[in-house]
């Protein structure tokens, strides 16, 4: 595989790429996240795309379900080559 990528028809190499904006918000900057994000569009946080918040080292997420209980999670196969045409078993 060619390490190399297509910008407005030129190629530029893979190295060129900048590494993605990373923030690391303060306990009391995460605790209201909605509140956080509108700063950051406030700020002009758009202009970098996308980009990627590493939560507090305190942040401990709450778990959704029963770890303990011995209901399954019900799964089904999906063929990647017939979700790429569309189709969906």
């Amino acid at each position: 595989m060619n390490s190399n990528y297509v910008v407005n028809d030129s190629i530029k190499s893979l190295g060129d790429i900048k590494e993605m904006y990373t923030l690391y918000p303060t306990e009391s900057e995460f605790e209201d996240f909605v509140n956080y994000v509108e700063y950051l569009y406030s700020q002009g946080i758009q202009r970098y795309g996308t980009i990627k918040i590493i939560p507090p080292s305190t942040f401990k997420p709450e778990c959704c379900f029963n770890k303990d209980s011995d209901k399954k999670f019900s799964t089904r196969v999906q063929k990647p080559f017939d979700m790429s045409k569309g189709k969906v078993s």
